[in-house]
């Protein structure tokens, strides 16, 4: 597949990357930018659905844009746009460009149309705000091979372009999809799943929990921690044993503990 060659600023493309990176652009529409080569190549691996892809003459050049570029010309993914690197800084949301960004389309799974594996394990996110604490948590929730991560209402954009950062990729390798409280709790009463929220004063040390079963555990906002709608609905309210002085947890970290602790209960050999 041939490049295009894009110079000038004022082109209507460029404007248009520029403003889905800034997420000012239609973003009902679901494009977003992934920048730089390692989340490019995930999504290529990934088989994302890349819309188009700017690269510097530089990054062309070298042995990793000449791999990468090849790859996506073989698989006709996107279209490829050559542009100077004034320009690539122009659309990149990153002080230092690594000399290639993606615009790619995100299609959001419906709860509906969700594929959960026996027993399930969700990752929800009441009101999560700081986009590095999403986008690890997506990465940690990709690394526990949980089915997916559910967005409450409140939760920061998971298309920012900081998030998808965060994620290094994991963006693309499990579902990330937004649902209401109510359509929530219907969702997993019917299929049998566990609510599980993380409390401070929670009934139960995350330790003692069974998290064999089919769960989802909740991780609540970094400041205001589980919303009461929640904490009343719950099966159970974890908490996490803090012997030390910190009155909590980066909301990250608690749903790294939290995922990791249902890792080692569904892989430890039986007592």
């Amino acid at each position: 597949m041939e490049a295009r060659r894009i110079t000038a600023a004022t082109h209507p493309l460029i404007k248009q990357a520029v403003a889905i990176a800034r997420r000012r652009w239609k973003e009902e529409s679901g494009l977003f930018l992934a920048e730089g080569p390692h989340l490019v190549m995930e999504a290529v691996t990934a088989a994302a659905p890349i819309r188009w892809l700017f690269f510097s003459p530089a990054f062309r050049h070298s042995a990793a844009g000449e791999r990468l570029l090849a790859q996506l010309s073989r698989q006709g993914q996107g279209e490829l746009i050559e542009v100077p690197e004034s320009l690539l800084r122009k659309i990149s949301d990153t002080e230092n460009p690594q000399g290639i960004a993606a615009v790619l389309a995100f299609s959001e799974t419906s709860l509906s149309s969700l594929l959960i594996r026996d027993p399930a394990l969700l990752a929800i996110c009441d009101a999560i705000g700081d986009p590095g604490n999403l986008g690890t948590l997506i990465r940690i929730a990709d690394a526990a091979a949980a089915d997916a991560v559910i967005l409450l209402p409140g939760c920061c954009d998971p298309l920012a372009p900081k998030v998808v950062r965060a994620t290094a990729g994991s963006l693309f390798h499990l579902p990330v999809l937004r649902a209401g409280p109510e359509q929530l709790i219907d969702f997993l009463n019917r299929r049998g799943i566990a609510l599980l929220a993380t409390d401070l004063k929670g009934e139960r040390s995350l330790y003692e929990a069974d998290l064999k079963k089919p769960c989802a555990l909740l991780i609540g906002n970094e400041a205001r921690g589980t919303s009461p709608f929640f904490l009343e609905r719950a099966q159970l309210r974890l908490k996490i044993p803090m012997p030390g002085q910190a009155e909590s947890l980066n909301a990250a970290i608690s749903a790294a503990l939290c995922l990791f602790e249902a890792v080692r209960q569904r892989t430890s050999p039986s007592q």
